[in-house]
């Protein structure tokens, strides 16, 4: 059995039009469970095929890897590898403003994504700003969410992933006079005039509504009712006070991060989990300053065990965490038509024995550990 090496994958690419079979010990199919034997059939970016029974093209080259070959990891929201926080601190209302603008191709950032299995974020601008003196207030209407790529030759693969929509409080009660509202009901009555006024593209590709209390997420619900668009969510706050009013939604919930472990958060996502909430971890950084890169995988171990649903825990860095950016048909799975975004692991992604050995973005391998 062979490790996943860039070189023999892209000779093996090229000697069969660029189709390839690789066949793992195991793969996690798009159900999530772990299919010994499996095989997944690729060609240039697509996965065409996954499964023990794939059809295997006249000429297409078949690479044994060892190892558990799963999707690759999506941080469904976080600043990790823009410029700045992406948004207009002078004004609450920006539909227009792209957060992909202020993506840095060339931060390492993205090396120590792959290095984790990442293979792509969702770039996602704050709730709220603090301007000059100290001040806050809420980006009401923040613009264009962006789907990154970590690797291969792409990075800003969607610069319209979701309209951010932010219904918070701002901390303190300060604020500044040209920035808007700082309480909800100011909050709601900018976003309805906004909404009114129109926003392109809406409709077409759904809101991303940024929440912390019950109130803000039924206003939301009905702002998105009245205009006809999809939404999905991130919650802050405690969203086991309010997370029931989000059964069967598809929700972005804040990772464990560095020195913020409460006994109550895993029971919080247990609660959110027996409601029906579809659960997607956002590291919700804008630097890497803490352990942002393995908190995706730590929380989806930590919410395994609450919940006793592993599927679901992985689910929640891959398929959900896709589904928030609107890119569940992309990315996140193992199937046909997917993105070839593959990562090898050493065992299952969520035992914490395991290691990624390569990493594949776009059907090109972009990263390989090095032998221990």
């Amino acid at each position: 059995m062979l490790p996943l090496v860039p070189l023999l994958l892209c000779c093996a690419a090229q000697a069969a039009q660029d189709t390839v079979i690789l066949q793992p010990d195991a793969v996690i199919l798009e159900d999530g469970s772990l299919q010994p034997g499996a095989v997944v059939l690729v060609k240039r970016d697509r996965v065409l095929a996954a499964g023990l029974s794939v059809p295997q093209p006249a000429g297409a080259a078949l690479l044994r890897v060892r190892g558990v070959l799963a999707p690759g990891f999506v941080d469904a929201f976080t600043r990790l590898g823009l410029a700045d926080d992406a948004n207009e601190s002078s004004a609450a209302v920006t539909p227009q403003l792209l957060c992909a603008d202020s993506v840095d191709t060339e931060d390492p950032v993205w090396q120590r994504l792959l290095e984790h299995g990442i293979t792509a974020v969702h770039l996602v601008p704050p709730p709220v700003d603090m301007g000059p003196g100290g001040n806050y207030s809420v980006n009401v209407a923040a613009g264009w969410s962006a789907l990154a790529a970590t690797g291969g030759g792409e990075r800003v693969t969607d610069p319209r992933a979701r309209q951010v929509f932010s219904l918070h409080e701002a901390p303190g009660g300060g604020a500044l006079a040209s920035a808007g509202p700082t309480s909800l009901p100011g909050v709601l009555e900018v976003l309805n005039r906004a909404v009114e006024a129109g926003v392109p593209g809406l409709v077409e590709r759904g809101a991303l509504f940024q929440v912390e209390s019950a109130a803000a997420v039924r206003a939301a619900s009905s702002l998105a009712q009245k205009y006809g668009c999809k939404s999905t969510w991130i919650v802050r706050g405690d969203p086991g006070s309010f997370g029931g009013e989000l059964a069967g939604e598809v929700v972005g919930v804040p990772v464990l991060a560095e020195g913020s472990w409460q006994w109550r958060t895993p029971e919080n996502w247990r609660r959110l989990h027996a409601a029906g909430v579809r659960i997607a971890f956002g590291s919700d950084a804008a630097g890497p300053d803490w352990n942002a890169f393995d908190a995706l995988r730590t929380s989806a171990m930590a919410l395994s065990r609450a919940s006793g649903d592993p599927k679901a825990a992985l689910a929640a860095v891959t398929g959900n965490a896709a589904a928030l950016a609107g890119q569940s048909r992309e990315r996140g799975r193992i199937g046909a038509g997917a993105r070839a975004d593959l990562v090898l692991w050493s065992g299952h992604p969520l035992d914490a024995s395991s290691r990624v050995l390569a990493v594949m973005v776009g059907g090109r391998t972009v990263y390989t550990a090095q032998q221990p």
